[in-house]
Order: C-alpha cells, then structure tokens, then sequence
C-alpha cells in the first residue's frame, strides 16, 4: 500500500465517521468502532510492506561477523593473560600454542639493567643525605629546646641596660651562628668560641683561651670545606646519579614495554590463526634490536664507575683538609702542653 492509498483510506473513514448521524449510542459506537478498524488494517499492512522491503541477511554473514567477533574476544582475553602473566588464565590456551621467545641475551640484558636500577636507586637515596642540613650532627631534644628559649629570651623586654645589650650581643652571634647548627664541626666550633669568650678576660687562663680559639678556628674551616663537599655532591654529583635512573633507566624499561606489547600483539594474532602483519614483524624485530642494544651499552657503560669516582674524590679533598687544620691545632697543643712540661 502507497502513502497516497493510506493516506486515502484514512481520510476516507473518518468522512465517513463524520456523515453517521447516530440514532442511538449503539449506532454510534459500532461507526466509531469501524473507524478504529479501518486504521488497524492500514497500520497493519503498511507494517508487512515495510517488512518485506528489509533485504533478507545472509547466514554467511552473519557467522562470519561471529567468527570475526569471537576472534576478537579470543585475542583481547590473550593479551590480557600475557600482560597478567598469572598461573590461572582467563581462558585456556591451547596446549601446542607457544608464545614468542625474545632472544636469550634479551632476558640477561632485562635482569643486568634491572639490578644497575636497584643499585641507583640505593645510592641516590643515600646520597640524598647530604640535601639535609646538620645530618651529621642531629640535635638532641634537650638541644632544640634550648635553642628555641634562646630566641624566645631576644624578645624579653624587662631586665638592666646591660643585661639587654649583652643579650643583644649574644643574639647577634646566635643568628650568624645559626638556629642549629648544620654541622658536627659547626656545632664543635660554637662551643669552643663560647668557652674562648668565658674563659678571655682571666689573666690566668690564657693557654687555655688560645687552646680554644685555635680548636674554633680549625673547626669553622672544617665546617666551610664539608659545605664546600656538600654542595659538590648536591649539584654535580646526585643529580648525574638521578638522570641515569630517570632518563636512561626508566627510558629502557618504557622500551622494553613497547616490545613487550609487540611480542603480545603478534602472539595475540598467531593465538586466533589470523594472518601475521608483517609491519607490526618489522616493528618488533627493530624495536627489539635496538632495545637490546640500548640495554647492552646501558650494562657496559662507564659512567657509575665515574660518578662514584668523582664523589671519591670529593670526600678526600673534604678529609685531606681535615687532616690538615687537625694537624696544626695539634702543633699548637702540644707546644702549649711542651711549656708546661718544661717548667715543672
């Protein structure tokens, strides 16, 4: 039936529903009724003409749609059991299926470079050390405390102008001196200086006096050369130890995950019997070669035995020097101590 004709019938029915002049309810009721009728068929038969206008599906086609989804399902639950890589699959493989090998030298390379990835990382966080200052000399509770009612007494306003300008004086030395002090040596030097200032005014204790200057100066220059190995190995040294870790490590393992995935792709591929894409082969091979290769120059580089050189060398210097400002306090002390021998 044409939309014209439906239209048509349509149109004629409810004239005719309109010329019915009821003479009861019941007359009415069956002309209504004959309406509804008229249009039931119209709907129904435009329903088997819109029917019979759908081209017929081929069986074909739709198992080969079937088959094409089933693979699908089949390769996406293989890759995710290989990327799992779980003793209980998601699904059963087949038993005579095996997957891709990489090369043997592949898998040793994988373990060399992982266990290089360990040691960075043990000795950036150690060396992250020298980042924290006074982490030779970490001050005791007692210690903080004393240093914050330090500061804490600057601001008291009550007390004789002596008293206020000799707490004035001291503040001065305590801010140069630091909050706390960033290191063991610091911390030595400020003592022997306090000691030097209490003991510097009696006539009778000047051996002493200088035995402690000389020990504040060696240890004021100790200080200055461990600052001097600290900032060496914060700004040359740890951050040539973290660029190994982050850019060439972990740049080899996101390689080594892109070959992972090719090898799962071509697996998944071969799993479902569907015909290999040699782009994806070529990719594999390459990308495979050239991680290898990465991986192998990463194993035999010389740069950690560099590093770990040039933070050797840091360390000496820092020690020589040491050695040296000890030696020449000792060289005072002992001619002090010789005088003394002399006159007894």
């Amino acid at each position: 039936m044409t939309e014209e004709a439906a239209e048509f019938t349509v149109n004629e029915a409810i004239e005719e529903n309109e010329h019915v002049t009821p003479t009861s309810e019941e007359p009415a009721a069956n002309n209504f009724y004959s309406f509804f009728n008229k249009v039931d068929t119209f709907i129904s038969s435009t329903a088997q003409q819109i029917q019979s206008n759908i081209p017929t599906v081929d069986s074909a086609f739709l198992e080969k749609e079937k088959e094409s989804l089933n693979k699908n399902i089949q390769k996406n639950f293989f890759k995710i059991n290989e990327k799992m890589k779980t003793s209980s699959k998601v699904i059963k493989h087949n038993d005579d299926f095996q997957s891709t090998k990489l090369p043997d030298a592949y898998i040793e390379l994988e373990k060399q470079t992982d266990d290089l990835g360990k040691v960075l990382n043990k000795v950036i966080t150690i060396l992250e050390t020298y980042e924290v200052e006074g982490y030779d000399y970490p001050p005791t509770l007692s210690d903080s405390l004393n240093e914050v009612w330090k500061v804490t007494n600057k601001f008291k306003l009550w007390g004789t102008n002596d008293e206020q300008e000799s707490k004035a004086d001291s503040t001065k030395h305590e801010e140069k001196e630091g909050f706390l002090p960033r290191s063991f040596a610091q911390a030595l030097s400020n003592t022997f200086n306090q000691c030097h200032k209490i003991l510097e005014h009696d006539e009778d204790e000047e051996d002493l006096v200088k035995s402690f200057s000389i020990l504040k100066d060696t240890n004021t220059i100790i200080d200055e050369h461990k600052e001097n190995q600290d900032n060496i190995i914060k700004t040359d040294i740890l951050p040539s130890f973290r660029a190994l870790y982050n850019d060439v490590y972990k740049g080899l393992k996101g390689k080594r995950k892109t070959v992972e995935n090719l090898r799962i792709e071509l697996d998944s591929l071969r799993y479902t019997n569907e015909n290999n894409d040699d782009t994806l082969e070529d990719q594999f091979i390459t990308e495979t070669s050239s991680t290898l290769s990465d991986m192998q120059n990463f194993v035999e580089s010389v740069d950690i035995i560099k590093l770990l050189r040039s933070f050797t060398e840091v360390q000496l210097a820092y020690y020589k020097k040491c050695v040296e400002e000890h030696e020449k306090s000792l060289s005072v002390l002992k001619e002090i101590e010789a005088e003394y021998e002399e006159e007894e």
